[in-house]
């Protein structure tokens, strides 16, 4: 098994991508979640807490040495829970051994 993660992590060089809908909107909701928990903290820190509570996240983090993020504007978008809240809507995720 260590062998294959091994191989699985010298293929994944860099896998950087922006988040589609789905997962854009799941980010949305953590990022709206931690948010008010955390009214002090940074746009950047509260992003890299959210990517790492979604699946998208989740899926790339063991294989990656870094995972930074950009996020674009913030606008009021409707989450899934219904509320509307100033949250990215571009994500763009970059993981790999190359990250930059």
């Amino acid at each position: 098994m260590e062998r294959l993660h091994g191989e699985i992590r010298s293929r994944a060089k860099n896998s950087g991508r922006l988040l589609a809908k789905k997962n854009l909107r799941f980010f949305q909701q953590e990022f709206a979640n931690i948010r008010a928990k955390n009214p002090g903290m940074s746009n950047e820190e509260i992003g890299a807490l959210a990517v790492k509570e979604i699946s998208f996240g989740k899926q790339r983090i063991p294989f990656a040495t870094s995972i930074p993020r950009q996020h674009a504007e913030s606008r009021k978008v409707t989450l899934p829970d219904g509320t509307t809240q100033p949250v990215p809507t571009e994500v763009r995720i970059e993981a790999g051994k190359n990250s930059v």
